[in-house]
């Protein structure tokens, strides 16, 4: 797989001393998880010695035997690693066991995708979380427990004042803030829109980046209002869409959570999230349409040719209304995903679906979505658990990928 660094063993690890010495090599090599391959059944020694000097998560790989027919057992490979597993578990170490020949291609896909989980993992305890002033007034549901995600995810977070950004927007290259405007008009037909929403939202988008840099930022939560309408004179919608295409997912509202989960979703696919709404379910079509003002990533728009640049729609007309942009999403396999802080710990709620055909004529940036469980289902469980509203949309469906996720790291999860 691109991306993964293998450290191998010398040889067949068959003693105490091979184990110990894999271990130390192992540990030398900062491996992120261990793939044990149980060739034959063995007592639980070699694994406890190399699973406590380790201490990462481990894939057990047993294989199919050989033959079972009129002779006797060739390698036994199945309950090695079933001791193995059963060792683990009673010293508190996290594994999951695969099984299979090296060329069966479920087997890769299953490897794969453990591989991907546990990098996402390992890269979170790397990552920092950037929160732009705060959650938005009245959004209590979104507030979150900083020393819990800590503890949890390894993430950090950075906290950044709103006149930071303002300051740094303030005092930007003109060179720079004409090339940003030129590339923000360049994304859509424009729609009664001023050159200082332009300015503006350029302004932004390149203090948002600039503070990315200086603070080593993944993700980032923002304050989008009021401070922005009422002092900068913006709805912040296209720089919070422009770093999101840019590969710095970016939560709305100051939801830090939900910018976690855009994190999350990011790092398993690669590609970019939609930070979103859920507005409306429809018991008839089996359809549901998340939306947001205007904060969508550009690649995400069913026709690009057809991106507008609008005055916000939810805003006042007697107010600063900013620049939005504005689209139906394109069509695909999708994942809605929120990871939601409960008591004292998390659930991830993970939906499958299919993004259809959407009404153009919705303002902001919305998506329909077909989806693969009964919608009443859907509804019942999010409004008996309470979850958050907000929810990160990426195409594919990664469900299976969340619920490995959750277990790893030792969260609840709901996947529909």
């Amino acid at each position: 797989m691109e991306g993964v660094e293998l450290v191998e063993s010398n040889g067949t690890i068959t003693t105490e001393e091979d184990a110990k010495k894999a271990g130390e090599l192992f540990n030398r090599g900062d491996v992120d998880l261990l793939l044990i391959q149980s060739i034959n059944a063995d007592s639980g020694i070699l694994v406890t010695i190399l699973g406590q000097k380790v201490r990462k998560p481990i894939l057990i790989w047993s294989t199919p035997e050989p033959t079972l027919h009129n002779t006797a057992l060739v390698a036994n490979s199945l309950c090695g690693a079933m001791i193995i597993a059963a060792t683990l578990r009673r010293l508190g170490i996290k594994y999951k066991h695969l099984h299979g020949w090296p060329e069966d291609e479920k087997l890769r896909e299953a490897l794969n995708k453990s591989i991907r989980v546990l990098g996402c993992i390992s890269v979170l305890k790397e990552s920092k979380l950037g929160l732009v002033g705060y959650q938005s007034p009245g959004f209590h549901h979104v507030s979150f427990d900083e020393m819990l995600l800590r503890r949890t995810f390894g993430t950090s977070v950075q906290h950044i004042d709103l006149s930071e950004v303002y300051a740094e927007a303030g005092v930007l290259d003109k060179g720079e803030l004409a090339r940003e405007m030129s590339a923000i008009k360049r994304e859509g037909m424009c729609k009664d829109v001023k050159e200082e929403d332009f300015e503006k939202s350029a302004a932004i988008s390149i203090s948002l980046r600039r503070l990315a840099e200086k603070y080593s930022i993944h993700a980032f939560a923002v304050k989008c209002f009021p401070e922005f309408v009422d002092i900068f004179k913006l709805a912040p919608c296209v720089a919070v869409g422009r770093t999101t295409d840019e590969g710095l997912m970016t939560a709305c509202e100051g939801d830090m959570i939900g910018a976690l989960t855009m994190l999350i979703e990011h790092y398993l696919t690669g590609k970019a999230v939609f930070f979103v709404d859920i507005i409306a379910m429809d018991k008839e079509s089996n359809t549901g349409v998340v939306w947001h003002c205007g904060n969508a990533p550009i690649c995400m728009a069913e026709d690009p040719g057809k991106v507008m640049l609008e005055q916000h729609s939810i805003l006042g007309v007697e107010s600063p209304r900013g620049l939005t942009r504005e689209f139906a999403c394109k069509t695909g396999p999708v994942t809605c995903a929120r990871l939601s802080e409960r008591e004292g710990g998390y659930r991830m709620y993970a939906i499958g679906g299919e993004a259809v055909k959407g009404d153009p004529s919705l303002r902001g940036t919305s998506m329909k979505i077909k989806f693969h469980q009964p919608v009443e289902k859907i509804s019942e469980v999010l409004f008996r658990d309470g979850v958050e509203n907000h929810f990160a949309v990426v195409y594919g469906d990664i469900r299976d990928e969340l619920e490995e996720f959750s277990s790893w790291l030792g969260i609840d999860s709901v996947i529909l």
